[in-house]
């Protein structure tokens, strides 16, 4: 399952975030009053860098991670660093748990990171998209519910990095597909930089 099986909670919390209980109350307390600290930074460049320390723990577990950032990616543009990097290695992170491992008769999953950027639009792509397996449709259907009602499940850990999307001004898609030789998820990024030099 991937990304979504810990970010619908049926993993281990990611190193770093803290309990998953304390997850849940940040997710409460921060639902849409995310506070930035934005400031000019070489995002592809800072997501590669922080990113770099996950590429050994692939390859200790037979896993092809690929990071590609794009050759028109801006040199700077201004956005909470801190917020956006803890996104992208919870991502990546969360998928590394759950992409099948190689053997040395078996090759492992892969994990693919695209740094994109929309010059027409003037705003920045991170796509982490992986090969496990994905959810069928019924299960993702409450991911980004902020709906209370009784048997409803929503991922508290991507509603977190929704708001951290939503406070740039952003949006973010999920796209899983179940079963079949393309089946996998993908989760996109999209934030606006309208002043990126």
């Amino acid at each position: 399952m991937g990304i979504l099986q810990w970010i619908r909670g049926d993993g281990p919390a990611f190193p770093g975030t803290g309990e998953r209980s304390e997850l849940r109350s940040a997710a409460k307390s921060a639902s849409g009053a995310i506070a930035l600290d934005r400031a000019p930074v070489d995002l592809a460049g800072l997501l590669c860098t922080a990113l770099r320390p996950l590429l050994s723990q692939a390859a200790a577990r037979g896993i092809t991670l690929l990071i590609s950032p794009a050759a028109d990616f801006p040199r700077t543009v201004r956005a909470d660093a801190l917020k956006l990097t803890w996104a992208a290695s919870a991502l990546v992170g969360s998928a590394l748990r759950f992409v099948r491992a190689g053997t040395r008769l078996t090759p492992g999953g892969t994990i693919r990171v695209r740094i994109g950027w929309r010059a027409a639009t003037r705003e920045a792509v991170l796509e982490v998209a992986d090969d496990a397996g994905g959810l069928p449709p019924e299960a993702t259907t409450h991911l980004l519910s902020r709906d209370t009602t009784p048997g409803v499940v929503p991922s508290l850990a991507l509603l977190l990095v929704e708001d951290i999307v939503h406070a740039h001004g952003g949006m973010l898609e999920v796209m899983s597909v179940h079963g079949g030789p393309d089946s996998g998820t993908t989760v996109r990024l999209i934030v606006p930089c309208p002043d990126a030099t």
